[in-house]
């Protein structure tokens, strides 16, 4: 049986946001445990440049919370990252850089689980519905449970957003 809450507040002025969000699951059943999450965001703008910090703090949540699998075969992990991002828009043609980082640890896990990466890319808007990008991703992770090893990744990314 399974029963919680989740909660997203946000609020928006002008150019300027500030979110946050949580969540609190109970399982029960062959295994009891109380998973729960935090989340804190917060963007601002000034002129041409936007800033966007974004952290959480979960435990029992797994190493991946897409489509909600609170049942991770990681067990009763906890995990910690931050997000950071800056773009300079000049005229149609944005420049950005964010950094992010990203750490799970205990439940089944052997080891901790860091990740690390950066994005450097440029946006071309050609028109309200196409937009051209281009963008460098650089990527480290470290921990024995996932891979041997230490992952390390470039890549260059060209292509384009279609909105509609």
């Amino acid at each position: 049986m399974r029963r919680g809450f989740a909660g997203v507040a946000r609020d928006n002025h002008i150019s300027d946001s500030v979110w946050g969000g949580l969540i609190h699951q109970r399982t029960d059943g062959a295994s009891n445990f109380n998973a729960r999450g935090v989340e804190l965001g917060a963007k601002v703008a000034l002129g041409n440049f936007e800033a966007l910090a974004y952290g959480f703090e979960s435990k029992g949540l797994g190493l991946s919370t897409v489509g909600a699998l609170f049942l991770s075969p990681a067990g009763e992990t906890k995990g910690r990252g931050f997000f950071v991002q800056g773009t300079y828009k000049l005229g149609k043609t944005k420049f950005g850089i964010n950094y992010g980082e990203n750490k799970d640890t205990d439940g089944t896990l052997a080891d901790d689980n860091k990740f690390k990466s950066y994005t450097l890319g440029v946006y071309h808007s050609l028109n309200k519905y196409v937009t051209l990008v281009g963008e460098y991703n650089n990527e480290k992770g470290t921990g024995d449970d996932l891979f041997v090893g230490d992952l390390k990744t470039s890549t260059v990314s060209l292509g384009g957003i279609i909105f509609f």
